[in-house]
Parts: structure tokens; C-alpha cells; sequence
């Protein structure tokens, strides 16, 4: 399958992963799209409807068991200890995600000949929005995402899970079913 990575350079981390997906042959958009389960999961729970349109949102949506890490407080010690705690969960195409009391990121597990890597749009918003799709070593952003969040003394939860055939299935585009049931669609194609 080809994905086109690329024409994502407007949009910010979540609006990728959301594009990533649609190229995947999986719904975001629209009622019964993800982002339509995600606002129906908030407002059925009484929380604020874009409570879900995170990174977590969607791994917890789509992904049967996602592991998740929790830092509530980022010492020298934590790159290490963390990286050895996520690294034998790493896979190729599983959506990543940081988040912290005052920013999140989300991108994809990629692999380049054994170097683990993270796929994500990143620049600024705002009335001079500018994204560009980048693919950063995943240490190096572990590292940098670590470091952020020790400089503004806050926690760090991190999220990592590959998405489910059978959970992405309710969200399949119909245009791209085929006969046996759900396309042949793998997240890590994209990578």
C-alpha cells in the first residue's frame, strides 16, 4: 500500500495521525468516524467533548492492550530507565504519545535499519501555522520530551499501542472494504 506521509506538512501531530488513518482505510472524520466515537465517549461521560481528541484517545479507541508509562516526576535516571521499561514494546507503525500538564505529541514507531524512529508532524499553530513531517530518532525524542517536562516540573505519561485489525474494523471506510471483511490495511506500511 503507498501512503502519502507528506502531504500531511500542514497539519499538526494529531491531525496526521488522523490523516495517517484515513489513508489506512480507517474513518476519523465524520459521525462514525473515530473522532465521532471519541466526542460521543466524552459527552456520554459528561466531560468536556474534545476531552478524548488526544493521542490516547485514539490508541485507547483502537489498540486492544496499549501500554502506557507514567512519570510524575522526570529525574536524570528516567531517559534510561524509561527507554529499557518501552523498548520491547516498540513496533513499527504503533502510534506514540507524550503528554504532560501543559503540552501532548503524538507520531508513529518507524524503523530504519534497526534505528527506532518517530514520525510526527511538529511546528506552531496559530495565524502562522507551519507543520512539517518529520522522522526524528526515537531516543533523541524521548530524551528531548523527558527534559521538557523536568524543565516545566510536571509529569510525563507516555502511550504506546499498535492499532487492533478487529477494533478498526467499526471504522472502516466502506470504499475501501473488501470482499473477506477489513482491507489488509497495516499501520506499519506508513513507517
Amino acid at each position: 500500500m503507498q501512503n502519502n506521509i507528506k502531504n500531511a506538512t500542514n497539519k499538526n501531530c494529531y491531525e496526521f495521525i488522523a490523516g495517517v488513518l484515513e489513508e489506512n482505510g480507517i474513518a476519523y472524520y465524520g459521525s462514525k468516524g473515530i473522532g465521532g466515537a471519541l466526542l460521543k465517549k466524552a459527552r456520554s461521560l459528561g466531560m468536556n467533548p474534545n476531552s478524548f481528541l488526544t493521542g490516547e484517545g485514539i490508541t485507547g479507541l483502537l489498540c486492544k492492550n496499549p501500554v502506557q508509562f507514567h512519570l510524575p516526576q522526570v529525574t536524570d535516571k528516567s531517559h534510561y530507565e524509561i527507554w529499557d521499561k518501552i523498548e520491547p514494546y516498540l513496533k513499527k507503525g504503533a502510534i506514540l504519545s507524550f503528554s504532560s500538564q501543559f503540552s501532548g505529541h503524538t507520531g508513529i514507531i518507524g524503523n530504519d535499519d534497526g534505528k527506532w524512529t518517530y514520525i510526527n508532524s511538529s511546528g506552531f499553530g496559530g495565524s502562522n501555522m507551519k507543520y512539517r513531517v518529520l522522522n526524528e530518532d526515537l531516543k533523541q525524542e524521548l530524551y528531548k520530551r523527558l527534559q521538557q517536562a523536568k524543565h516545566e516540573q510536571t509529569f510525563l505519561s507516555i502511550t504506546l499501542g499498535s492499532v487492533n485489525r478487529n477494533l478498526a474494523a467499526q471504522f472502516e471506510i466502506s470504499s475501501q472494504k473488501s470482499e473477506e471483511g477489513f482491507k489488509s490495511n497495516d499501520m506499519s506500511l506508513i513507517a
